[in-house]
């Protein structure tokens, strides 16, 4: 038999195969265990979720995280909105946030994004009429979700965005808000792909 030979996949290959199959079953364990059989969801998911424990094998949580980063890429923001407040000495008030939106008839999802960052809560969103698993708490973004992110890297553009968002909630960790820090935070969030804003730019570091 002639003809070139076909070469062999090398072991990234076969590697980046395993991950995948491993988080795809991962993601449907996990689902499967808060749903339950299918003839009695929804009716029982409070109950499975309250019950619902993180497994404690370190393979299975380890593909839980690539799973939920995946999720992130696709419908995940890391967001820098700003306020004005007469009150603060700055005038200016800073909010970093993370947030994944989904549809309520898919909240089972959220409600693994809060089981397992053990932070956070889930709202309505009006804008769009879904549900958003949000963390607002500078606190629980430097210890729960930029470990999570920096662990569990996202593989899509929404990658940069993480970077930028890292640098600005470690900024806002400086106990001195001088100036200069506020005007770098200002033009690292403008620089995020954040949608509308209610103030631009110029109109924030007039302020500082």
């Amino acid at each position: 038999m002639s003809g070139k030979r076909r070469s062999k996949p090398d072991i990234n290959y076969w590697l980046i195969t395993v991950e995948v199959l491993l988080v795809e079953l991962t993601s449907w364990e996990v689902l499967r265990v808060i749903k339950g059989p299918r003839n009695d969801f929804p009716a029982v998911i409070g109950e499975r979720y309250n019950n619902f424990i993180m497994p404690k094998t370190p393979v299975l949580n380890h593909n839980i995280g690539f799973y939920l980063t995946g999720y992130t890429d696709g419908e995940g923001c890391f967001c820098v909105s700003f306020s004005l407040k007469k009150k603060l000495l700055s005038k200016l008030e800073i909010r970093p946030s993370f947030s994944v939106s989904q549809n309520s008839d898919r909240r089972e999802v959220l409600d693994l994004f809060r089981r397992y960052f053990d932070c956070g809560s889930i709202r309505p969103d009006r804008s769009d009429k879904t549900l958003k698993f949000e963390v607002r708490s500078l606190k629980n973004l430097r210890e729960k979700v930029i470990p999570h992110f920096i662990k569990y890297p996202l593989w899509s553009s929404k990658q940069k965005d993480f970077e930028k968002f890292s640098e600005v909630c470690q900024l806002m960790s400086q106990k001195v808000k001088r100036k200069t820090i506020l005007t770098k935070i200002i033009n690292i969030a403008y620089g995020m792909n954040s949608g509308i804003r209610k103030y631009n730019r110029e109109q924030l570091l007039k302020l500082i």
